[in-house]
């Protein structure tokens, strides 16, 4: 009791009390906060028309109320992933984001005109030659047969032979390095790129079998006309106006968010 009268005759206690009934009862009836959908006529009248279009035939009462009913919920699930920040932490929706980010700060470059490709493509040139290509003959077996030394030296003595057994000759022209990667693994191209010209010689086996080589000729990296690259420099000249575009964007944002990191504490 005298505990109580304490209570009673100390303002600051009274306020705290009164404080914390007033809260309680406010938390208990506060409303749950709600979210407008707006569906305008204009929308159902669009909603309808595609789904008439998809369709094929006019849409029944019940269909309509599906279809409609369909946008709502969809609205709904927007704003309540938003409510949820699922934008936070689903590395999926802001890659999405950050995306339309990037497409947003790059949608009002102007495309180059005809003047800056050239420029562009005169003012890098070699960015525009071909690979070093190499042209060669080769006898392809499937493993590696007994007499390989009796085959090296019949094609010393004929190099310009056409079979040898059931294996005929093939020519391959002016195949970069690019390609050639795709035939063959790392040893056997290391030894076609320093190969001696003009010489038959055993490459080493592979799970691709085994290949007897000659390398008729080296071709150097070759400028590729303009008129034949011309669509990738539009590619290139675009890619750099975005790539600027963006960076310009990204001077004014970065200044707008501090970045911590371990480092700094």
């Amino acid at each position: 009791m005298l505990f109580i009268d304490r209570l009673i005759k100390d303002p600051l206690w009274l306020f705290i009390l009164c404080g914390a009934i007033i809260f309680s009862v406010h938390s208990y009836y506060k409303p749950t906060a709600t979210y407008s959908v707006d569906v305008s006529d204009y929308t159902k009248n669009q909603l309808l028309e595609e789904r008439v279009m998809l369709l094929g035939r006019p849409l029944q009462q019940q269909e309509e109320a599906r279809t409609i009913q369909a946008f709502i919920d969809r609205e709904i699930l927007f704003l309540e992933a938003l409510e949820q920040g699922i934008h936070r932490y689903d590395p999926r929706v802001r890659d999405v984001l950050v995306e339309r980010m990037r497409l947003d700060m790059v949608s009002n470059i102007n495309l180059p005109d005809e003047g800056e490709l050239l420029d562009y493509y005169s003012s890098n040139l070699d960015i525009y030659k071909t690979e070093s290509e190499i042209s060669f003959d080769q006898f392809h077996f499937p493993e590696a047969p007994k007499n390989t030394t009796q085959i090296l030296f019949l094609l010393a003595k004929e190099p310009e032979l056409k079979h040898i057994g059931k294996v005929q000759r093939r020519s391959f022209d002016r195949y970069g390095k690019s390609v050639l990667r795709a035939l063959y693994d790392k040893a056997q191209l290391e030894q076609l790129e320093r190969a001696e010209q003009g010489k038959w010689f055993a490459m080493s086996v592979g799970d691709n079998g085994w290949f007897v080589t000659r390398v008729r000729e080296w071709h150097a990296p070759r400028l590729i006309p303009y008129p034949d690259i011309r669509d990738q420099v539009r590619i290139d000249v675009t890619t750099a106006l975005e790539r600027e575009s963006i960076e310009k964007f990204m001077l004014n944002l970065r200044k707008k968010y501090h970045v911590r990191n371990d480092t700094q504490g």
